[in-house]
Protein backbone atom coordinates (compact mmCIF):
# COMPACT_ATOMS: atom_id res chain seq x y z
CA UNK A 1 0.00 0.00 0.00
CA UNK A 2 2.76 2.51 1.06
CA UNK A 3 4.68 2.02 -2.27
CA UNK A 4 1.55 3.52 -4.32
CA UNK A 5 1.93 6.63 -2.54
CA UNK A 6 3.73 10.06 -3.39
CA UNK A 7 7.19 10.14 -2.29
CA UNK A 8 5.96 12.15 0.38
CA UNK A 9 3.00 10.68 1.83
CA UNK A 10 5.09 7.25 1.76
CA UNK A 11 8.13 9.14 3.42
CA UNK A 12 5.25 10.86 6.03
CA UNK A 13 3.85 7.14 6.81
CA UNK A 14 6.95 4.90 7.11
CA UNK A 15 8.25 8.39 9.68
CA UNK A 16 5.08 7.80 11.68
CA UNK A 17 5.50 4.21 11.70
CA UNK A 18 9.32 4.62 12.77
CA UNK A 19 7.93 6.96 15.46
CA UNK A 20 5.93 4.56 16.63
CA UNK A 21 8.62 2.04 16.57
CA UNK A 22 6.68 -0.40 14.26
CA UNK A 23 9.35 0.08 12.00
CA UNK A 24 12.97 -0.17 12.22
CA UNK A 25 15.64 2.55 10.85
CA UNK A 26 16.85 0.24 8.24
CA UNK A 27 13.48 -0.83 7.47
CA UNK A 28 12.91 2.82 6.60
CA UNK A 29 15.83 4.00 4.75
CA UNK A 30 15.63 1.09 2.81
CA UNK A 31 12.18 2.01 1.75
CA UNK A 32 13.08 5.04 -0.37
CA UNK A 33 14.94 4.88 -3.65
CA UNK A 34 17.39 8.22 -3.56
CA UNK A 35 16.00 9.39 -6.95
CA UNK A 36 12.55 9.45 -5.16
CA UNK A 37 14.24 12.17 -2.70
CA UNK A 38 13.66 14.74 -6.04
CA UNK A 39 9.79 14.70 -5.69
CA UNK A 40 10.19 17.03 -2.28
CA UNK A 41 13.56 18.93 -3.34
CA UNK A 42 12.11 20.67 -6.19
CA UNK A 43 9.33 22.34 -7.94
CA UNK A 44 6.61 19.96 -9.36
CA UNK A 45 4.14 20.67 -12.13
CA UNK A 46 0.35 20.77 -10.69
CA UNK A 47 -0.81 18.14 -12.73
CA UNK A 48 -4.46 20.15 -12.79
CA UNK A 49 -3.23 23.19 -15.11
CA UNK A 50 -1.61 20.89 -17.75
CA UNK A 51 -5.03 20.85 -19.55
CA UNK A 52 -4.99 22.15 -23.06
CA UNK A 53 -1.22 22.69 -23.57
CA UNK A 54 0.77 21.02 -25.49
CA UNK A 55 3.08 18.69 -24.28
CA UNK A 56 6.19 17.42 -25.73
CA UNK A 57 8.10 14.55 -24.05
CA UNK A 58 11.90 13.40 -24.97
CA UNK A 59 15.30 14.84 -24.49
CA UNK A 60 18.12 14.44 -21.62
CA UNK A 61 17.45 15.13 -18.05
CA UNK A 62 20.44 17.72 -16.99
CA UNK A 63 18.77 18.75 -13.65
CA UNK A 64 15.81 17.99 -12.03
CA UNK A 65 13.08 19.88 -10.86
CA UNK A 66 10.24 22.38 -12.83
CA UNK A 67 9.94 25.71 -14.08
CA UNK A 68 7.98 28.11 -15.83
CA UNK A 69 9.31 31.30 -17.58
CA UNK A 70 9.59 33.70 -20.93
CA UNK A 71 12.08 32.07 -23.68
CA UNK A 72 15.50 34.32 -24.09
CA UNK A 73 18.28 33.32 -26.65
CA UNK A 74 20.94 35.27 -25.37
CA UNK A 75 22.21 35.93 -21.87
CA UNK A 76 22.86 39.89 -22.80
CA UNK A 77 18.96 39.71 -23.64
CA UNK A 78 17.65 37.55 -20.45
CA UNK A 79 19.54 40.06 -18.00
CA UNK A 80 18.46 43.29 -19.73
CA UNK A 81 15.16 41.49 -19.63
CA UNK A 82 15.28 40.56 -15.60
CA UNK A 83 16.58 44.17 -15.01
CA UNK A 84 13.41 45.66 -16.53
CA UNK A 85 11.42 43.27 -14.72
CA UNK A 86 12.59 44.06 -11.43
CA UNK A 87 12.17 47.96 -12.10
CA UNK A 88 8.36 47.77 -13.92
CA UNK A 89 7.50 45.31 -10.94
CA UNK A 90 6.86 42.38 -13.90
CA UNK A 91 7.27 38.85 -13.93
CA UNK A 92 10.67 38.19 -13.36
CA UNK A 93 10.42 34.09 -13.93
CA UNK A 94 13.06 33.54 -17.61
CA UNK A 95 14.50 30.72 -19.20
CA UNK A 96 16.80 30.97 -21.48
CA UNK A 97 17.28 28.91 -24.69
CA UNK A 98 20.86 28.48 -25.95
CA UNK A 99 22.49 26.11 -28.75
CA UNK A 100 24.91 25.47 -25.83
CA UNK A 101 26.11 27.40 -22.84
CA UNK A 102 29.88 28.76 -21.89
CA UNK A 103 31.42 30.48 -19.22
CA UNK A 104 30.07 33.62 -19.56
CA UNK A 105 26.40 32.54 -19.58
CA UNK A 106 26.49 31.60 -15.65
CA UNK A 107 25.05 35.40 -15.10
CA UNK A 108 21.88 34.08 -16.90
CA UNK A 109 21.34 30.98 -15.52
CA UNK A 110 22.06 32.40 -12.22
CA UNK A 111 18.55 34.16 -12.55
CA UNK A 112 16.53 32.13 -14.88
CA UNK A 113 14.20 29.73 -13.54
CA UNK A 114 15.60 26.80 -15.97
CA UNK A 115 17.84 26.30 -19.24
CA UNK A 116 17.45 24.36 -22.26
CA UNK A 117 19.80 23.86 -24.44
CA UNK A 118 20.12 22.03 -28.06
CA UNK A 119 23.66 20.16 -27.25
CA UNK A 120 25.15 18.39 -24.89
CA UNK A 121 24.18 16.26 -22.10
CA UNK A 122 24.26 15.54 -18.36
CA UNK A 123 27.31 16.44 -17.99
CA UNK A 124 27.77 19.30 -20.01
CA UNK A 125 27.91 22.75 -19.13
CA UNK A 126 24.55 24.24 -18.62
CA UNK A 127 23.35 21.14 -16.14
CA UNK A 128 26.82 21.23 -14.34
CA UNK A 129 25.86 25.38 -13.57
CA UNK A 130 21.64 24.56 -13.18
CA UNK A 131 22.65 22.05 -10.82
CA UNK A 132 24.76 24.03 -8.60
CA UNK A 133 22.60 26.86 -8.83
CA UNK A 134 19.13 25.32 -7.69
CA UNK A 135 18.25 25.29 -11.67
CA UNK A 136 16.22 23.37 -13.66
CA UNK A 137 18.21 22.12 -16.99
CA UNK A 138 17.35 19.59 -19.75
CA UNK A 139 18.45 19.50 -23.39
CA UNK A 140 16.10 19.12 -26.00
CA UNK A 141 18.15 17.70 -29.51
CA UNK A 142 14.88 18.13 -31.38
CA UNK A 143 14.61 21.88 -30.74
CA UNK A 144 16.19 24.15 -33.72
CA UNK A 145 16.90 27.32 -32.80
CA UNK A 146 16.69 30.02 -35.69
CA UNK A 147 16.99 33.97 -34.78
CA UNK A 148 15.08 34.85 -31.93
CA UNK A 149 12.55 31.49 -32.11
CA UNK A 150 12.84 28.07 -31.64
CA UNK A 151 10.90 25.10 -33.38
CA UNK A 152 9.95 22.15 -32.12
CA UNK A 153 7.16 18.77 -32.88
CA UNK A 154 5.75 21.81 -36.21
CA UNK A 155 5.32 24.54 -33.51
CA UNK A 156 7.48 28.12 -32.96
CA UNK A 157 8.39 29.54 -29.54
CA UNK A 158 9.15 33.39 -29.98
CA UNK A 159 11.38 35.30 -27.57
CA UNK A 160 8.83 36.35 -24.48
CA UNK A 161 7.01 33.38 -25.01
CA UNK A 162 6.29 31.60 -22.08
CA UNK A 163 7.18 27.30 -21.60
CA UNK A 164 7.43 25.18 -18.69
CA UNK A 165 9.52 22.77 -18.15
CA UNK A 166 9.43 19.39 -16.19
CA UNK A 167 12.42 17.41 -15.53
CA UNK A 168 11.57 14.30 -12.98
CA UNK A 169 13.78 11.82 -12.03
CA UNK A 170 12.27 9.25 -12.99
CA UNK A 171 11.09 9.77 -16.53
CA UNK A 172 11.69 11.62 -19.14
CA UNK A 173 11.53 15.34 -19.43
CA UNK A 174 8.93 17.08 -20.79
CA UNK A 175 8.34 21.08 -22.53
CA UNK A 176 5.19 22.27 -22.21
CA UNK A 177 4.54 24.95 -24.73
CA UNK A 178 2.91 27.55 -22.34
CA UNK A 179 2.51 28.63 -19.18
CA UNK A 180 2.00 25.57 -16.46
CA UNK A 181 1.13 26.36 -12.04
CA UNK A 182 4.10 24.81 -9.92
CA UNK A 183 3.50 23.02 -6.55
CA UNK A 184 6.94 24.69 -4.93
CA UNK A 185 8.60 22.11 -2.05
CA UNK A 186 8.48 23.09 1.42
CA UNK A 187 11.25 20.85 3.20
CA UNK A 188 9.96 21.34 6.96
CA UNK A 189 6.11 20.04 5.79
CA UNK A 190 6.89 17.26 3.40
CA UNK A 191 8.77 15.11 5.93
CA UNK A 192 12.58 15.65 3.84
CA UNK A 193 14.02 17.32 6.71
CA UNK A 194 12.90 14.70 9.67
CA UNK A 195 14.02 11.35 6.91
CA UNK A 196 17.21 13.42 6.97
CA UNK A 197 17.75 13.26 10.52
CA UNK A 198 17.26 9.51 10.64
CA UNK A 199 19.73 9.09 7.59
CA UNK A 200 22.37 11.12 9.39
CA UNK A 201 22.35 8.69 12.32
CA UNK A 202 23.86 6.02 9.98
CA UNK A 203 26.12 7.80 8.05
CA UNK A 204 29.18 6.60 9.25
CA UNK A 205 32.75 8.22 8.59
CA UNK A 206 32.33 8.66 4.89
CA UNK A 207 30.81 11.60 4.08
CA UNK A 208 29.12 14.50 1.69
CA UNK A 209 30.25 17.87 1.05
CA UNK A 210 29.21 20.56 -0.96
CA UNK A 211 29.93 22.09 -4.50
CA UNK A 212 29.29 25.42 -3.52
CA UNK A 213 30.41 28.80 -4.89
CA UNK A 214 28.19 31.19 -2.87
CA UNK A 215 26.80 31.65 0.36
CA UNK A 216 23.09 30.63 -0.39
CA UNK A 217 24.78 27.25 -1.46
CA UNK A 218 26.96 26.68 1.44
CA UNK A 219 23.47 27.91 3.46
CA UNK A 220 21.16 25.09 2.19
CA UNK A 221 24.04 22.51 2.36
CA UNK A 222 24.35 23.42 6.01
CA UNK A 223 20.71 22.51 6.13
CA UNK A 224 21.09 19.49 4.23
CA UNK A 225 23.75 18.55 7.20
CA UNK A 226 27.35 18.99 4.53
CA UNK A 227 30.75 17.73 5.79
CA UNK A 228 32.05 21.09 5.02
CA UNK A 229 32.68 22.13 1.28
CA UNK A 230 34.36 19.97 -0.99
CA UNK A 231 34.39 22.20 -4.17
CA UNK A 232 34.93 25.95 -4.66
CA UNK A 233 34.86 27.30 -7.93
CA UNK A 234 36.30 30.62 -7.42
CA UNK A 235 35.90 31.09 -11.80
CA UNK A 236 32.10 31.25 -11.34
CA UNK A 237 32.40 34.19 -8.52
CA UNK A 238 34.24 36.62 -11.52
CA UNK A 239 31.24 36.52 -13.48
CA UNK A 240 29.25 38.72 -10.97
CA UNK A 241 28.31 41.80 -13.38
CA UNK A 242 30.48 43.90 -10.58
CA UNK A 243 33.49 42.59 -11.52
CA UNK A 244 33.86 40.58 -15.15
CA UNK A 245 34.57 43.82 -16.90
CA UNK A 246 37.39 44.07 -14.15
CA UNK A 247 38.13 40.42 -15.04
CA UNK A 248 38.46 41.04 -18.48
CA UNK A 249 40.79 44.21 -17.95
CA UNK A 250 43.13 41.89 -16.11
CA UNK A 251 43.27 39.22 -18.93
CA UNK A 252 44.11 41.83 -21.57
CA UNK A 253 46.81 43.79 -19.62
CA UNK A 254 49.78 44.43 -21.38
CA UNK A 255 52.09 44.25 -18.48
CA UNK A 256 52.95 42.61 -15.18
CA UNK A 257 51.92 46.29 -13.92
CA UNK A 258 48.56 46.86 -15.35
CA UNK A 259 47.53 42.92 -14.31
CA UNK A 260 48.71 43.29 -10.68
CA UNK A 261 47.02 46.68 -10.46
CA UNK A 262 43.85 45.31 -11.91
CA UNK A 263 43.98 42.31 -8.91
CA UNK A 264 44.54 44.32 -6.28
CA UNK A 265 41.19 45.46 -7.08
CA UNK A 266 40.13 42.71 -7.21
CA UNK A 267 41.11 40.93 -3.62
CA UNK A 268 38.78 42.15 -1.50
CA UNK A 269 35.99 41.16 -3.85
CA UNK A 270 37.69 37.85 -3.61
CA UNK A 271 38.06 37.59 0.25
CA UNK A 272 33.96 38.78 0.85
CA UNK A 273 33.47 35.26 -1.22
CA UNK A 274 35.80 33.38 1.32
CA UNK A 275 34.73 35.15 4.19
CA UNK A 276 31.02 34.61 3.64
CA UNK A 277 31.94 30.90 2.95
CA UNK A 278 33.94 29.86 5.98
CA UNK A 279 31.49 31.86 7.91
CA UNK A 280 28.87 30.05 7.30
CA UNK A 281 30.92 26.71 7.59
CA UNK A 282 32.72 27.40 10.57
CA UNK A 283 34.46 24.50 12.12
CA UNK A 284 33.84 22.22 8.71
CA UNK A 285 36.87 22.13 5.74
CA UNK A 286 36.35 24.02 2.96
CA UNK A 287 37.62 23.75 -0.27
CA UNK A 288 38.83 26.17 -2.47
CA UNK A 289 40.02 25.40 -6.19
CA UNK A 290 42.05 28.38 -7.55
CA UNK A 291 41.15 29.15 -11.28
CA UNK A 292 40.44 26.15 -13.15
CA UNK A 293 38.97 28.06 -16.50
CA UNK A 294 40.91 28.62 -19.27
CA UNK A 295 41.02 33.09 -19.26
CA UNK A 296 39.40 32.99 -22.68
CA UNK A 297 36.32 32.08 -21.78
CA UNK A 298 35.84 35.01 -19.88
CA UNK A 299 36.48 37.08 -22.57
CA UNK A 300 33.38 38.30 -24.83
CA UNK A 301 31.57 36.12 -26.97
CA UNK A 302 28.82 38.17 -28.52
CA UNK A 303 29.21 41.34 -30.22
CA UNK A 304 26.86 43.14 -27.89
CA UNK A 305 29.01 42.16 -25.11
CA UNK A 306 32.58 43.06 -26.93
CA UNK A 307 30.83 46.09 -27.46
CA UNK A 308 29.96 46.53 -23.97
CA UNK A 309 33.37 45.04 -23.20
CA UNK A 310 35.19 47.91 -25.45
CA UNK A 311 32.55 51.02 -23.82
CA UNK A 312 34.37 49.77 -20.16
CA UNK A 313 38.07 50.06 -21.59
CA UNK A 314 38.12 52.90 -23.23
CA UNK A 315 36.30 54.56 -20.32
CA UNK A 316 39.40 53.25 -18.00
CA UNK A 317 42.25 54.42 -21.32
CA UNK A 318 40.41 56.64 -23.73
CA UNK A 319 43.72 56.19 -26.03
CA UNK A 320 42.73 52.67 -26.30
CA UNK A 321 41.24 51.75 -29.68
CA UNK A 322 38.42 49.06 -30.76
CA UNK A 323 40.51 46.99 -32.93
CA UNK A 324 43.48 47.30 -30.56
CA UNK A 325 41.45 45.42 -27.91
CA UNK A 326 39.13 42.78 -30.02
CA UNK A 327 42.62 42.31 -31.71
CA UNK A 328 43.77 41.30 -27.86
CA UNK A 329 40.86 39.40 -26.79
CA UNK A 330 41.63 36.94 -30.15
CA UNK A 331 45.39 36.35 -29.37
CA UNK A 332 43.81 34.34 -26.34
CA UNK A 333 41.50 32.03 -28.21
CA UNK A 334 42.72 28.08 -27.88
CA UNK A 335 41.63 25.64 -29.83
CA UNK A 336 41.52 22.45 -27.66
CA UNK A 337 40.59 24.85 -24.56
CA UNK A 338 39.68 21.83 -22.21
CA UNK A 339 43.61 20.39 -22.90
CA UNK A 340 45.01 24.21 -22.97
CA UNK A 341 46.53 27.09 -21.03
CA UNK A 342 44.05 26.31 -17.60
CA UNK A 343 44.15 25.90 -14.20
CA UNK A 344 48.14 25.59 -12.90
CA UNK A 345 48.87 26.31 -16.57
CA UNK A 346 47.74 29.91 -16.01
CA UNK A 347 49.61 29.94 -12.40
CA UNK A 348 52.78 29.23 -14.12
CA UNK A 349 52.81 32.18 -17.04
CA UNK A 350 50.92 34.68 -14.48
CA UNK A 351 51.63 33.39 -10.68
CA UNK A 352 49.98 36.71 -9.71
CA UNK A 353 46.39 35.63 -10.06
CA UNK A 354 46.83 32.83 -7.85
CA UNK A 355 48.94 34.60 -5.34
CA UNK A 356 46.43 37.24 -5.04
CA UNK A 357 43.47 33.97 -4.62
CA UNK A 358 45.70 32.88 -1.78
CA UNK A 359 46.16 36.04 -0.18
CA UNK A 360 42.50 36.69 -0.18
CA UNK A 361 41.97 33.47 1.34
CA UNK A 362 44.29 33.97 4.06
CA UNK A 363 43.25 37.48 4.90
CA UNK A 364 39.56 35.89 5.29
CA UNK A 365 41.13 33.01 7.52
CA UNK A 366 42.68 35.47 9.85
CA UNK A 367 40.07 37.63 10.36
CA UNK A 368 37.95 35.36 11.18
CA UNK A 369 40.33 33.70 13.44
CA UNK A 370 40.31 37.34 15.23
CA UNK A 371 36.51 36.82 15.66
CA UNK A 372 36.95 33.92 17.23
CA UNK A 373 35.58 31.61 14.44
CA UNK A 374 37.29 28.03 13.17
CA UNK A 375 38.59 27.93 10.12
CA UNK A 376 39.77 25.30 7.74
CA UNK A 377 40.85 26.06 4.67
CA UNK A 378 42.18 23.69 1.70
CA UNK A 379 43.76 25.11 -0.87
CA UNK A 380 43.69 22.75 -4.48
CA UNK A 381 45.31 23.15 -6.99
CA UNK A 382 44.05 22.30 -10.32
CA UNK A 383 44.37 20.28 -13.51
CA UNK A 384 48.14 19.38 -12.61
CA UNK A 385 50.34 16.65 -14.25
CA UNK A 386 52.96 16.53 -12.25
CA UNK A 387 54.84 16.84 -8.60
CA UNK A 388 56.71 19.77 -10.47
CA UNK A 389 53.87 21.54 -10.51
CA UNK A 390 52.41 22.07 -7.28
CA UNK A 391 56.06 21.93 -5.75
CA UNK A 392 56.07 25.26 -8.04
CA UNK A 393 52.87 26.75 -6.47
CA UNK A 394 53.35 25.20 -3.06
CA UNK A 395 56.89 26.28 -2.40
CA UNK A 396 57.46 28.84 -4.81
CA UNK A 397 61.10 29.18 -6.97
CA UNK A 398 63.64 31.88 -7.58
CA UNK A 399 65.83 31.43 -10.92
CA UNK A 400 67.64 33.58 -13.06
CA UNK A 401 66.69 36.86 -10.95
CA UNK A 402 63.11 36.02 -11.24
CA UNK A 403 61.14 35.05 -7.87
CA UNK A 404 57.56 33.57 -7.61
CA UNK A 405 56.21 33.55 -3.86
CA UNK A 406 54.81 30.17 -3.10
CA UNK A 407 51.78 29.47 -1.17
CA UNK A 408 53.69 29.40 1.64
CA UNK A 409 55.19 32.17 1.86
CA UNK A 410 52.37 34.71 1.08
CA UNK A 411 50.75 32.50 4.10
CA UNK A 412 53.53 33.89 6.29
CA UNK A 413 53.31 37.49 4.66
CA UNK A 414 49.61 37.76 5.44
CA UNK A 415 49.67 36.08 9.23
CA UNK A 416 52.20 38.33 10.26
CA UNK A 417 50.19 41.45 8.89
CA UNK A 418 47.02 40.02 10.72
CA UNK A 419 49.05 39.32 13.66
CA UNK A 420 48.21 35.49 13.79
CA UNK A 421 50.93 32.91 15.24
CA UNK A 422 49.44 29.85 13.46
CA UNK A 423 46.71 28.78 10.85
CA UNK A 424 45.76 25.34 10.03
CA UNK A 425 45.47 24.82 6.28
CA UNK A 426 45.94 22.25 3.55
CA UNK A 427 46.94 22.63 -0.02
CA UNK A 428 46.23 19.26 -2.16
CA UNK A 429 45.12 18.68 -6.04
CA UNK A 430 42.30 18.00 -8.02
CA UNK A 431 43.14 14.56 -9.36
CA UNK A 432 41.86 14.81 -13.64
CA UNK A 433 44.16 13.75 -15.68
CA UNK A 434 45.27 10.03 -16.22
CA UNK A 435 48.90 10.91 -16.00
CA UNK A 436 48.21 12.57 -12.09
CA UNK A 437 46.26 9.18 -11.40
CA UNK A 438 49.40 7.35 -12.51
CA UNK A 439 51.81 9.74 -10.95
CA UNK A 440 49.68 9.89 -7.67
CA UNK A 441 52.75 8.90 -5.55
CA UNK A 442 55.47 11.90 -6.13
CA UNK A 443 52.38 14.18 -6.14
CA UNK A 444 51.03 12.96 -2.60
CA UNK A 445 54.69 14.16 -1.38
CA UNK A 446 53.47 18.05 -1.68
CA UNK A 447 49.51 17.31 -1.50
CA UNK A 448 47.94 17.09 1.65
CA UNK A 449 44.73 15.75 0.33
CA UNK A 450 43.57 14.34 -3.33
CA UNK A 451 39.91 15.31 -5.36
CA UNK A 452 38.90 13.79 -8.18
CA UNK A 453 37.07 15.46 -10.44
CA UNK A 454 36.01 12.63 -12.30
CA UNK A 455 33.94 14.92 -15.06
CA UNK A 456 37.61 15.92 -16.43
CA UNK A 457 39.04 12.50 -15.88
CA UNK A 458 36.37 10.43 -17.42
CA UNK A 459 36.97 13.24 -20.74
CA UNK A 460 40.42 12.98 -20.24
CA UNK A 461 40.34 9.10 -19.79
CA UNK A 462 38.33 7.88 -23.00
CA UNK A 463 38.74 10.92 -25.24
CA UNK A 464 35.35 11.87 -24.93
CA UNK A 465 33.50 15.36 -24.75
CA UNK A 466 31.30 15.70 -21.96
CA UNK A 467 29.46 18.04 -24.50
CA UNK A 468 29.44 16.33 -27.88
CA UNK A 469 29.14 12.81 -26.95
CA UNK A 470 25.58 12.79 -27.13
CA UNK A 471 25.08 12.89 -30.79
CA UNK A 472 26.97 9.30 -30.97
CA UNK A 473 25.56 8.06 -27.49
CA UNK A 474 22.46 6.65 -28.83
CA UNK A 475 24.01 4.72 -31.32
CA UNK A 476 26.88 3.10 -29.06
CA UNK A 477 23.37 2.03 -26.54
CA UNK A 478 21.60 0.59 -29.67
CA UNK A 479 24.38 -1.88 -30.06
CA UNK A 480 25.46 -2.00 -26.55
CA UNK A 481 28.49 -1.02 -27.15
CA UNK A 482 28.80 1.53 -24.02
CA UNK A 483 25.97 0.04 -21.04
CA UNK A 484 26.15 3.23 -18.78
CA UNK A 485 26.37 6.40 -19.96
CA UNK A 486 30.36 7.40 -18.13
CA UNK A 487 29.78 11.13 -17.32
CA UNK A 488 26.81 9.44 -14.76
CA UNK A 489 28.40 6.40 -13.61
CA UNK A 490 31.90 6.23 -13.32
CA UNK A 491 33.74 3.74 -16.09
CA UNK A 492 35.61 1.04 -15.34
CA UNK A 493 38.96 2.70 -16.78
CA UNK A 494 38.19 5.70 -14.57
CA UNK A 495 37.83 3.82 -11.78
CA UNK A 496 40.83 1.74 -12.19
CA UNK A 497 43.07 5.21 -12.47
CA UNK A 498 41.50 5.84 -9.01
CA UNK A 499 41.80 2.97 -7.05
CA UNK A 500 45.58 3.11 -8.28
CA UNK A 501 45.80 6.73 -7.26
CA UNK A 502 44.01 6.45 -3.90
CA UNK A 503 46.69 3.47 -3.14
CA UNK A 504 49.84 5.07 -4.83
CA UNK A 505 48.93 8.74 -2.69
CA UNK A 506 48.25 6.67 0.52
CA UNK A 507 51.93 4.60 -0.08
CA UNK A 508 53.64 8.26 0.63
CA UNK A 509 51.12 9.97 2.62
CA UNK A 510 48.78 7.64 4.76
CA UNK A 511 46.79 10.06 5.99
CA UNK A 512 46.10 11.65 2.60
CA UNK A 513 42.01 12.72 2.68
CA UNK A 514 40.76 11.82 -0.46
CA UNK A 515 37.36 12.93 -1.99
CA UNK A 516 35.74 12.86 -4.98
CA UNK A 517 33.87 16.46 -6.38
CA UNK A 518 32.75 15.10 -9.92
CA UNK A 519 28.78 15.06 -10.98
CA UNK A 520 29.44 11.25 -10.29
CA UNK A 521 29.56 12.22 -6.38
CA UNK A 522 25.78 12.60 -6.87
CA UNK A 523 24.86 9.40 -7.78
CA UNK A 524 24.40 6.70 -5.69
CA UNK A 525 25.80 3.74 -8.22
CA UNK A 526 29.34 5.32 -7.53
CA UNK A 527 29.21 5.65 -3.66
CA UNK A 528 29.72 1.75 -2.81
CA UNK A 529 33.18 1.83 -5.13
CA UNK A 530 34.05 5.15 -3.35
CA UNK A 531 33.73 4.12 -0.33
CA UNK A 532 34.78 0.29 -0.63
CA UNK A 533 38.30 2.13 -2.64
CA UNK A 534 38.91 4.26 0.96
CA UNK A 535 37.70 7.39 0.00
CA UNK A 536 36.73 9.43 2.36
CA UNK A 537 33.76 11.61 1.15
CA UNK A 538 31.85 12.63 -2.47
CA UNK A 539 31.35 16.43 -3.08
CA UNK A 540 27.92 17.54 -5.09
CA UNK A 541 25.89 20.09 -5.61
CA UNK A 542 23.41 21.23 -2.80
CA UNK A 543 20.52 19.57 -3.63
CA UNK A 544 21.81 16.48 -4.03
CA UNK A 545 23.31 16.31 -0.70
CA UNK A 546 20.12 14.17 0.73
CA UNK A 547 20.24 11.65 -2.49
CA UNK A 548 24.08 11.10 -1.74
CA UNK A 549 23.40 10.92 2.17
CA UNK A 550 20.85 8.08 1.64
CA UNK A 551 23.15 5.97 -0.54
CA UNK A 552 25.57 5.94 1.91
CA UNK A 553 22.80 5.25 4.58
CA UNK A 554 21.34 2.10 2.45
CA UNK A 555 25.38 1.26 1.66
CA UNK A 556 26.07 1.01 5.79
CA UNK A 557 22.64 -0.47 6.22
CA UNK A 558 23.31 -3.30 3.51
CA UNK A 559 26.90 -4.28 4.93
CA UNK A 560 25.70 -4.82 8.45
Amino acid sequence: IVDEKSTQAQIKTLLDLNKNKKISDDFLISSIKPGQLNELLHPVIDPRSVKNIKSIKGGIAGSTGAAIGRVFFSTPKLLEEYKKAIMHGGDTNLILVLVSSYAEDVKAIEVAQGVVTCEGGFSSHAPVVARSLGKVAMVQPEMKIKGNSFTIAGKTVKEGDYISINVPYYEEPTLYLGKVELIEPDFKKNGLFDFLEIVERHIGEFNVRANADQGRDATLANDFKANGIGLCRTEHMFFNEKRIMKFREMIIAKSYEERLKVLEALKPMQRSDFYELFKIMAGKPVTIRLLDAPLHEFLPRTEESMQEFIKYMQGRNKSLKADEIRARCEELEEMNPMLGHRGCRVAVTYPEIYEMQCKAIFEAACMLKKEGIEVVPEIMIPIVMSEQEIKFIKNGKKIEGKEVRGIRDIKDEVLEEYGISELDYKVGTMIELPAAALLSGSIAEYAEFFSFGTNDLTQTTYGLSRDDSNSFFPDYSLYDLMKENPFKVLGEAVKELIAISTLRGRLTRPDLKIGLCGEHGANPDNIAFCIDTGLNYVSCSPYAIPLAKLGIAQYNIAKK
